[in-house]
């Protein structure tokens, strides 16, 4: 009954997440990644949650209003991922690579956390950064689609009208 519900949470988040809008995003090396866009409140507590598998060319990029603390934890996170802390300029501020997951087995462990200053944290599969030599201070290149901009109303950027407050 357990794994069914679990399959069920799984299945529902990946269909939820296919209507998310996606941005490429090009990498010094010029790779294009394609990212889901997280920019409502509820879209960035999810997150990668539940996700068995990440693509290699695929990620999520998390939208917010200003350069801030950002704190991320691995909880219900089952694919471990490089984070790359990224600021109002597009630079990379802080790399976090081959973040430890939890596992689907023991969904009780600890999950890692990570914090940095960051106005976006892009979700890559664990070793991209590394693949593409992505370091601190390097620029990513990427533009938001049309109605997704930052809105200090919502605290954590993202659709104009969101009023909702992000949790740290």
């Amino acid at each position: 009954m357990k794994k069914t519900i679990l399959s069920a949470i799984i299945f529902l988040n990946a269909a939820a997440f296919a209507a998310y809008p996606a941005v490429d995003i090009t990498l010094p090396d010029k790779t294009v990644i394609k990212a889901e866009l997280a920019v409502t409140p509820q879209e960035q507590e999810m997150g990668l949650q539940f996700r068995t598998e990440l693509a290699p060319d695929r990620g999520m990029l998390f939208t917010g209003d200003k350069e801030r603390t950002r704190i991320f934890w691995m909880k219900n996170t089952y694919i471990p991922l490089d984070m790359l802390y990224i600021g109002q300029n597009r630079r990379v501020k802080k790399v976090f690579s081959d973040v430890r997951p939890v596992s689907p087995a023991n969904p009780d462990e600890e999950p890692q956390i990570v914090t940095a200053e960051a106005k976006y944290v892009l979700e890559l599969p664990a070793g991209t950064a590394k693949k593409h030599g992505i370091r601190e201070g390097d620029s990513l290149l990427f533009k938001l689609p049309k109605g997704v901009e930052p809105d200090a109303a919502d605290n954590g950027g993202g659709v104009k009208k969101a009023s909702a407050k992000k949790k740290p």
